[in-house]
């Protein structure tokens, strides 16, 4: 009885990380939402999580939503600190690894962001998550087709 209720506990983690992964792509991977967004509005978003940070510096959380935010906002630079900041607490979360190899291939560092997406592809597997490697491994040639027309963005 106990070892099934730990494998549904596992099988009930992983659904919830795979739920908040594509969560996070349907929002984030266009990148082409503005300030006002389906009622969003980043700028209030990254100060009201920069307070809840006060509180608590290492809240994963709070890290993800203000670099998602600065994303959002095309503030990739701000969106690459924070990401880094949410990395350093939640090592294991894949999806702020990939969206760090997004936002460094938006500012046209193409190394150092498919060298990120693979990382996060390799994170998911070594966590056994083997959906997230393969969704990961799809954003990434998705990305990759969009290179030619990212490099002729005038920044």
């Amino acid at each position: 009885m106990i070892v099934q209720q730990k494998l549904h506990a596992r099988k009930m983690q992983k659904f919830k990380f795979l739920i908040k992964c594509l969560l996070v792509f349907l929002l984030l991977v266009p990148c082409a939402c503005s300030a006002g967004d389906n009622g969003v509005n980043h700028k209030e978003n990254i100060q009201k999580y920069l307070e809840l940070l006060k509180q608590d510096p290492g809240k994963c959380l709070y890290l993800e939503q203000i670099a998602s935010s600065y994303q959002a906002l095309n503030d990739f630079k701000n969106a690459i600190i924070f990401y880094k900041k949410a990395i350093d607490n939640c090592a294991d979360d894949s999806t702020n690894t990939f969206q760090l190899g997004v936002c460094y291939l938006l500012l046209k560092e193409p190394d150092l962001g498919i060298d990120y997406m693979d990382q996060a592809i390799e994170q998911a597997l070594d966590g056994g998550q083997i959906q997230m490697a393969e969704m990961l491994k799809k954003e990434k040639d998705a990305w990759l087709a969009k290179w030619e027309t990212i490099k002729e963005i005038k920044r």
